[in-house]
């Protein structure tokens, strides 16, 4: 149960009328303007006195609900709050679900879907042990024009189960279109049993929006999945933001009539994600605004290096005898450009001063923004100050024939991936180079429609 400070104050939840105090995810304050939980201390007096405490909103989740970029959790491009107060740490976080590992519950793994490489959490067993999981798929509605959810589904099942994960089902959704959350969660009620449903994932992978579709669908007298409890559970939901950490604690909300609680938690940092490597304000222009679109790049034969949204470098070799060309799905603040091809590419990355990842790491700046702003709104320049990593080499064989999807190449934490497509004798070979300390995934290509 959440409390409330006042000063140096305890208020007791229970007598002072706060009705639904799960749904804070900490406890209230009046010191301290720039930490989470602070209300002046005038608000909070008015509302103890009228019994109010359930209608109460801290500063910073007020600031969030209009879109302010207000950090709660120590990162990579951030450390203290604006006054250089401690923030909380990701492990801090981390240890508030540890508790599933011995806990009888029904673990809900969200994974973005626009990111899945990024959020499918690793060693998911060590945090909730062995409690049944299922899978489920959010932004459905950001995925590219044309996909089957069907075999987008089968597709996110191997990639799960490739984690060593047996889910118990896996759905898709979109907490914006609410398409695919009426099947889950149903699904859910029908399998949990009796026990309390925990949303685990990864920050910003969309639990606190699923959250609030899931209650909404509980909530409607026509759906199947109607039970009374959720409509006084709905009148107080979770912030949802675009900013990680926006959860910052456990809430339980008292959705079903035959008692458990369905729980938010708070995302699972994980240092590899290029968003953690940003600052609060940069991380609105990197969100897609609707469905991702491919633009598709035909590589020419003495290879190119190729720029993704002034961060990433794509070198890819010659390739003599080969039809390669590489397909960018992204957000429109993504851009691709062409930093050279020929004598360049042929020369290979490591070249130049060395860079933050020492001797051969990729030095190069890329080409000038495009016209119409900087490379999404100056983060990628925040992100090459940390310098860019050693290159990586992938390579997948060709065969003859018509190009083919040989695989994608996902970076943790870019919402969007590359398409690769290919044939030919031989092999195809790339190198990327990405900020420092951020993953790179070569993973079997999604079940997507290529424009030509």
């Amino acid at each position: 149960m959440v409390g409330v400070v006042l000063g140096n104050i305890f208020l007791n939840p229970l007598r002072t009328g706060m009705k639904d105090p799960g749904t804070v995810s900490c406890s209230y304050r009046t010191r301290n303007p720039a930490a989470a939980g602070f209300v002046p201390p005038d608000v909070l007096a008015t509302k103890a006195r009228f019994h109010q405490l359930d209608q109460l909103l801290c500063t910073r989740c007020q600031g969030l609900n209009h879109g302010a970029p207000i950090p709660g959790v120590a990162d990579l491009a951030v450390q203290a709050a604006e006054d250089g107060s401690r923030l909380v740490t990701p492990e801090e976080l981390r240890n508030k679900i540890m508790h599933l590992r011995t806990a009888k519950a029904f673990v809900v793994l969200l994974v973005d879907l626009v990111d899945v490489s990024g959020t499918l959490l690793p060693r998911l067993r060590d945090m909730v042990g062995a409690n049944p999981v299922v899978v489920v798929g959010t932004k459905l509605d950001l995925m590219p024009a044309g996909v089957r959810p069907d075999q987008l589904a089968t597709w996110l099942q191997a990639a799960v189960e490739f984690k060593g994960i047996r889910p118990v089902a896996v759905y898709l959704t979109s907490g914006r279109t609410n398409a695919g959350v009426a099947a889950a969660v149903a699904g859910i009620r029908s399998e949990r049993q009796g026990r309390d449903v925990y949303l685990i994932g990864a920050a910003n992978a969309g639990k606190s929006v699923f959250l609030r579709a899931m209650v909404r669908e509980m909530a409607d007298m026509g759906s199947r999945s109607y039970d009374p409890a959720a409509i006084g559970a709905g009148r107080r939901l979770p912030t949802a933001s675009g900013i990680p950490g926006t959860t910052l604690g456990l809430i339980p909300l008292p959705v079903f009539s035959s008692g458990g609680c369905l729980v938010d938690t708070p995302g699972v940092h994980l240092h590899h994600r290029l968003p953690h490597a940003l600052r609060p304000e940069h991380h609105a222009a990197l969100a897609p605004r609707g469905r991702l679109r491919g633009r598709g790049v035909a590589v020419p034969p003495g290879g190119a290096v190729l720029w993704w949204g002034g961060c990433v470098r794509l070198h890819v070799a010659p390739h003599r005898g080969q039809h390669v060309s590489l397909t960018f799905f992204g957000p429109k603040s993504l851009h691709v450009a062409e930093a050279g091809g020929g004598e360049e590419a042929a020369g290979g990355l490591a070249r130049g001063a060395p860079g933050a990842g020492g001797v051969g790491a990729c030095s190069d700046r890329p080409p000038p923004p495009p016209a119409d702003g900087a490379w999404f709104r100056g983060g990628s320049a925040a992100l090459l100050e940390r310098g860019l990593s050693r290159p990586r080499r992938l390579t997948k064989p060709l065969a003859p024939g018509q190009p083919r999807a040989i695989a994608d190449l996902a970076v943790s934490g870019l919402p969007g991936w590359v398409s690769v497509h290919g044939s030919g004798a031989g092999e195809l070979a790339l190198e990327v180079c990405v900020p420092a300390g951020v993953e790179v995934f070569w993973r079997p290509p999604l079940p997507v429609h290529v424009p030509a």
